[in-house]
């Protein structure tokens, strides 16, 4: 969980009105990265404020189990503060029920505006290796096209060989230019003769989007679990 996205929850003043304003304000943040293409930080946003929220009302149900008390909060380590005892559940306690609920209602229907967005823009991408695929993984020239858009963005990356989560994997951004396939492809010949065991991959896009920061980012996942499953690491 990250603390500087969620710390809000545990902080003071333990007020019902207080605490539904900084809730909302958050759904508004989210919304907002969305909508301005961030996906990347909008998912970390979402998710985090999630397990928050279930993870509060989990140990809801811990403590009706083992019969503890909940006493008070730990805004630092973003805890509830426990002993045996009685099954009174202080107002504070229930403030923070109601708002976690509603967090779970706002969040998750984030959650699934933000699905909606991805998959938007994975389902419009195709990519094939150019001419075909090496044997072996190495480094790579990634060339996505977008005829609607009218340009062309040549991404390199390392070898992900050693990469176990694709938020890792660094697709860098070369440079953008008009969109012309064949001085594209002639280029690409062109790379190959000084980097003749990279991997090369032509990739396009069918649709327009804003946000070109969500488009690499969407794009970054596709191609590295493209290549995870082609090579197998």
């Amino acid at each position: 969980m990250s603390k500087k996205s969620t710390s809000w929850f545990f902080e003071e003043p333990m007020d019902f009105e207080y605490k539904n304003y900084k809730l909302l304000a958050n759904v508004e943040y989210a919304e907002k990265s969305l909508n301005e293409g961030k996906i990347h930080e909008a998912m970390d946003f979402i998710e985090d404020h999630l397990v928050c929220f279930y993870r509060f009302q989990t140990d809801q149900e811990i403590r009706s189990i083992d019969n503890k008390e909940i006493i008070g909060v730990d805004p630092i380590m973003m805890d509830l503060i426990y002993k045996k005892g009685k099954k009174d559940t202080g107002e504070d306690i229930k403030i923070l029920l109601n708002i976690a609920e509603r967090g779970i209602l706002e969040f998750e229907a984030l959650h699934s505006l933000f699905r909606i967005k991805w998959r938007d823009i994975e389902d419009s991408i195709i990519m094939s290796y150019i001419p075909k695929k090496p044997e072996l993984l190495n480094n790579g020239h990634v060339f996505l096209l977008s005829p609607v858009d009218n340009w062309t963005r040549h991404y390199k990356f390392k070898n992900p060989k050693e990469i176990r989560e694709w938020k890792n994997f660094n697709l860098e951004l070369v440079k953008e230019i008009k969109y012309d396939r064949e001085n594209t492809i002639d280029f690409i010949e062109k790379l190959k003769n000084n980097n003749v065991d990279d991997i090369f991959i032509v990739a396009s896009i069918s649709k327009s989007f804003d946000s070109k920061h969500a488009i690499d980012h969407v794009f970054q996942c596709r191609l590295y679990y493209k290549l995870q499953k082609d090579y197998i690491f």
